[in-house]
Formats: structure tokens, sequence, C-alpha cells
């Protein structure tokens, strides 16, 4: 059986997520549009610079020499960044929201909200609502005709 996870357990997860390093490397290649993604560390967080309207902190993705070039597109290099915290809308849960944004393509480019978060007995699932049913933030447009 599934639980929504609770504010206490949220806060537990963006801790770790802030304060907390890579464990393996991130490395993602893309063939169709040819992007190469290559993390091997985490800057310490911040308040964030591209949220500053909201009470969120933020940490970049990092190379093997601690730069924040981790996007690899056209032979250009671009920044990885996650931000956590306050968003412009209320959820269930407070401070729980996640953004992650490159210079390469926009601010809030992926977002999920802890608050849809859920459990069982051993495991956290961090998952997205992909209709406009879950409420704000969902990645799809549901309308009834």
């Amino acid at each position: 059986m599934y639980k929504l996870i609770n504010q206490e357990e949220a806060d537990r997860i963006k801790d770790i997520l802030l304060t907390t390093g890579l464990n393996n490397p991130i490395n993602i290649e893309t063939k169709e549009n040819n992007i190469v993604l290559n993390a091997f560390s985490v800057s310490e967080s911040n308040d964030s610079e591209h949220h500053p309207q909201f009470d969120m902190q933020e940490f970049y993705l990092l190379d093997e020499e601690n730069n924040t070039g981790v996007i690899k597109y056209k032979n250009r290099f671009y920044d990885f960044f996650v931000n956590v915290g306050e968003w412009g809308y209320k959820t269930r849960l407070e401070k729980t929201h996640i953004t992650m944004g490159s210079s390469k393509f926009h601010d809030f480019c992926f977002q999920i909200e802890l608050s849809q978060a859920i459990k069982d007995e051993k495991n956290f699932y961090i998952v997205k609502n992909i209709s406009n049913f879950a409420g704000a933030g969902a990645i799809a447009d549901y309308t009834e005709d």
C-alpha cells in the first residue's frame, strides 16, 4: 500500500539533496540531438540565483575539474543547476518544489513536487503526476469536452 509522504519526510529528502554529493557520476548521452551530460560532483548549496523571489536553495552539477559546464551541445558547454524550496503556488507540503535548469534550456525546464511523492514499507518514490488532476505543476493538461 502506498501513502503520501509527510512534511518531515520531505524535509529529510530535501536535506539529502542539498547536503549530499553524488555517489556515482551522472553520464547521459542522447544520440538523437547529440547532447551529453557528464557530472562528477555537485557544488555547495546557496540561495537561488535563478529564482531569488522564492525561498529556494540551489546547487550546480560539476565536471571532473569542478567546473559548471556539464552539458555539451555542438561543442559548447552549459551549466545544469537544481533548486529546492518554495515555488509560486501552494502545495500540500511546504517548500518542497524541485526545479532543474540549464543555461542551454530554461531556468526551470524540469520540475518535480515532493508533495506528490509516495512511500511504501521500504522505499520512497519521487513521482511526477502527469495530468492537471494532479494540480499545479502537472506535465499535461486535461480538458473535458
